[in-house]
C-alpha cells in the first residue's frame, strides 16, 4: 500500500483532532438574534436534516462495501479509502450533531426573559457543556465539508470502476 493512499486519513485526523485546539476568539461573533419559540424549531429541522444526511452517508458506505466486497482494483484503492474516510467522518459529525440536540436544548435559558436575544442562537453554542470551543455550527459545516467530498469520491470511484470494467 502505498503512503499516499493514508493522505486522507492522515489529514482529516489531523484536521478534527486540530479542532478541539482551536480557539474561537479569533473570529467575528456571528450571533444572531433569535426569539426562543424558533428554537425548538430549528433544532427539530437540524435533527431531521442530520439524519437525513446520515441515512445517504450509511447508503453510500454500504453501497461500497456491496462493491468492494471482492477485493479491489490496485487502481481503485485510494478512491475506495477517500470514500471511506470522508463519508465515515461526516458520519461521525452527524452522530455528534444528533447526540448534541438534547444537551443544547437543555443549556438553552428559558427565564422569564423571553424576548429575542442572541443567547438563543443554537449555532453558537458548543456541543455539549464540555467542549467550550467547538460550536454546533462548527460541526454542522464540518460534516457537510466532509459529506461532500464523501460524494465527490465516490463519483470519482464509481466513473473509474466503470471505465477500467467497461
Amino acid at each position: 500500500m502505498s503512503r499516499w493512499n493514508l493522505l486522507p486519513l492522515g489529514l482529516s485526523v489531523v484536521f478534527i483532532i486540530g479542532t478541539f485546539y482551536f480557539d474561537p476568539s479569533w473570529r467575528f461573533s456571528t450571533k444572531m438574534v433569535v426569539h426562543p419559540d424558533r428554537v425548538k424549531d430549528a433544532m427539530d429541522l437540524m435533527k431531521d436534516w442530520a439524519t437525513w444526511m446520515s441515512g445517504i452517508e450509511t447508503a453510500i458506505l454500504g453501497a461500497l462495501g456491496y462493491l468492494v466486497k471482492d477485493g479491489v482494483q490496485k487502481k481503485l484503492v485510494f478512491p475506495v479509502i477517500c470514500v471511506v474516510t470522508f463519508v465515515g467522518f461526516a458520519l461521525i459529525c452527524s452522530s455528534y450533531l444528533l447526540a448534541s440536540i438534547p444537551s443544547v436544548l437543555l443549556r438553552i435559558d428559558s427565564g422569564t426573559n423571553l424576548d429575542k436575544s442572541t443567547v438563543f442562537d443554537v449555532y453558537e453554542m458548543s456541543l455539549f457543556n464540555w467542549t467550550t470551543s467547538i460550536t454546533l455550527g462548527y460541526i454542522a459545516a464540518l460534516q457537510h465539508v466532509f459529506w461532500f467530498l464523501g460524494l465527490i469520491s465516490a463519483a470519482w470511484y464509481f466513473s473509474r470502476a466503470i471505465k477500467i470494467n467497461a
